[in-house]
């Protein structure tokens, strides 16, 4: 423990910003849940989870997302990938028009 105290004597980092967590964790199966922890840890911090291959999520992977009523789009692009990408350092998906 006191090695811990001595690495975080300094001022406090605000570790808010690197924090993330999987839209699942907390709200499989309850719109609320997920609108509430978008609210607490922002958009850009949740990220889609299937849990794979373990069958304790949703039995369509995203839906709860995709279907919520008071998620914006852009939040929803957002926890269906785009957050992922930036959470793994991966390029974003070229996209054509049809």
């Amino acid at each position: 423990m006191s090695a811990l105290r001595q690495r975080s004597s300094g001022p406090r980092r605000d570790l808010s910003g690197s924090l993330f967590t999987c839209a699942g964790t907390c709200s499989r199966h309850s719109p609320f849940a997920l609108k509430l922890l978008v609210d607490v840890m922002g958009e850009e911090h949740v990220l889609l989870g299937s849990d794979y291959p373990y069958p304790l999520g949703e039995k369509q992977v995203g839906r709860l997302i995709d279907t919520h009523l008071e998620l914006s789009t852009r939040a929803k692009t957002r926890l269906c990938g785009e957050n992922a990408q930036q959470f793994f350092g991966l390029p974003a998906l070229e996209t054509t028009a049809v």
